[in-house]
């Protein structure tokens, strides 16, 4: 039953592949095993540990298997209005409509299973190790994940379900073999996040660690402006990578903003404060989850905008 509902996913578009839920405390585990051996950032750790979904939904009472599934997705560039000219600055992969997607993602699933087993999605699971445990995805230098033919550009959704699942892959995680010898990513990341003495990230200085912070929390003094590349999460790497070459053109136009709205944007604190129709173009695009971030982010991208006087 389960090859089926894999295959089908696959002849709809998506690249899928399976494991026993319990799993789910083996990926625990591991962060807390990189931790220990102080190959993972403490903070970093606990912040990953406090926010991942670990356990099976409630949802689905009887869980025996975990479906994670590849769905192609665009860098999507939103275009500001800024001192009578335009910033566009690009979104990567997964950062929108990112519930949107998993939900629809856990109704296909859902759809696809006999009666009476149930399915519902994992919103905060390891995604990404998951993916590459299993055998869907392979890890870059960079420690981003790749799968044939999508490159980097993509988002990943896990659902569990009642379907019963035999053991399958569980890979150790490891570096493509294409990344022997080639240090295209280490050469284009800015802050030297990427070691090439090791294959763990160095994630203090990468710099989608920084801007998915809390908008309260400042740039380190030490991570130039000239290193943003993008609104939220970072494209340096990717864009840097062969994995990427066939993928490169997926990009799509996101929203436009108006001067006006730019500047309520800067000035953002609550979704309450800001004007109807903003709130809504946010809304449809799943930006409203990044506000808390969008004040900081935005003002290192538009000339001046850091060095205003708040309010």
């Amino acid at each position: 039953m389960l090859a089926e509902v894999l295959a089908k996913l696959e002849a709809g578009g998506h690249r899928a592949a399976a494991v026993p839920v319990g799993r789910l405390e083996e990926l625990r585990e591991h962060y807390e095993d990189l931790s220990r051996r102080g190959q993972l950032d403490e903070c970093i750790a606990r912040e990953l540990l406090e926010g991942l979904s670990l356990r099976p939904p409630e949802a689905v009472p009887r869980p025996r298997s975990l479906i994670v599934v590849a769905t192609r997705d665009p860098v999507v560039c939103c275009t500001f209005r800024w001192q009578g000219g335009e910033v566009s600055i690009p979104v990567p992969p997964t950062y929108l409509h990112l519930r949107r997607k998993s939900e629809e993602v856990a109704r296909a699933v859902a759809d696809l299973l006999p009666r009476p087993y149930l399915a519902a999605s994992l919103i905060n699971a390891p995604h990404k190790l998951l993916a590459v445990r299993s055998g869907l995805a392979r890890y870059g230098r960079n420690n981003i994940s790749y799968i044939s033919g999508f490159g980097s550009f993509y988002g990943l959704t896990t659902v569990c379900t009642e379907l019963p699942c035999d053991e399958g892959a569980w890979l150790v995680p490891s570096m493509m073999p294409r990344c022997e010898g080639c240090t295209l990513c280490v050469s284009a990341c800015p802050t030297g996040a990427i070691p090439e003495d090791r294959f763990l990230l160095r994630a203090e200085l990468c710099i989608t660690n920084w801007n998915e912070k809390p908008g309260e929390v400042p740039f380190p003094e030490w991570l130039a402006r000239d290193w943003h590349d993008c609104l939220v999460g970072c494209l340096h790497c990717q864009l840097a990578c062969p994995e990427n070459e066939a993928v490169l053109d997926y990009q799509e136009p996101g929203p436009s903003f108006t001067e006006d709205e730019t500047e309520a944007l800067l000035r953002a604190g609550r979704p309450g404060d800001l004007p109807h129709r903003l709130k809504e173009k946010l809304e449809n695009w799943d930006l409203q989850v990044w506000l808390g971030v969008l004040p900081r982010n935005l003002a290192v991208h538009l000339p001046g905008a850091d060095r205003r006087p708040p309010g």
